[in-house]
């Protein structure tokens, strides 16, 4: 069984929440830097975009656990109902308010292999 976040449940049912940081570990040869971080997860999006204005490399930068290893990937549909059924636990479990952009992993949700 896998174990995930659920603010890592989160992004991947909805989309990262993407908002932008200065990143001084590097500097692109050509076009400008676009640095993101997610305020749900910390994954981190890294872009150049050229003269014109087009993406010419995206890198990610997955936070610390993000990545699910083996088995089949679950397809947004599937994460979107685990989300659902972690933020019901998490109620039961008395907590009310689910912070849409806490780091705190406000609960963890079992997924089936």
């Amino acid at each position: 069984m896998n174990v995930i976040p659920l603010n890592y449940l989160r992004c991947r049912s909805f989309g990262h929440a993407w908002d932008e940081f200065e990143d001084n570990s590097w500097e692109p040869s050509f076009g400008f830097k676009l640095s993101l971080l997610c305020t749900s997860c910390d994954t981190e999006r890294h872009d150049i975009i050229d003269t014109t204005g087009g993406l010419a490399y995206r890198r990610y930068i997955p936070a610390p656990g993000y990545r699910v290893e083996g088995g089949t990937p679950f397809t947004r549909a599937e994460y979107k109902l685990a989300y659902e059924a972690a933020r019901d636990r998490a109620r039961l479990r008395g907590r009310a308010h689910l912070a849409p952009n806490s780091r705190r992993g406000l609960g963890d949700t079992d997924l089936p292999e």
